[in-house]
């Protein structure tokens, strides 16, 4: 098990379960793990509730970063979230 994994989800457990510290048990931790692997908590879970082996999603934040310096943006905002959508589930 990743150590920084391990001691990201910890922290977020401990803050996450101070309703003085968090609004609705809610937010965002990520933590990048190496050269390519970034951990991020999932959507739909609260901060004191993820664990290393849940409610963390995994993906490649080298090809995400990638994307976005070679991309060139376009007004159609319906194909820009459509080509998001797109590597974000490929980097996942």
């Amino acid at each position: 098990m990743n150590q920084k994994l391990v001691e990201i989800t910890e922290h977020a457990r401990q803050i996450g379960s101070r309703p003085d510290y968090v609004q609705g048990g809610g937010g965002n931790v990520s933590i990048k793990l190496n050269a390519n692997t970034m951990a991020i908590k999932a959507s739909g879970y609260r901060l004191e509730d993820i664990y290393p082996e849940d409610g963390i999603v995994f993906l490649d934040h080298t090809r995400l970063k990638s994307f976005f310096k070679t991309k060139t943006f376009t007004t159609d905002l319906d194909l820009l979230i459509k080509e998001n959508e797109s590597v974000v589930i490929e980097s996942v």
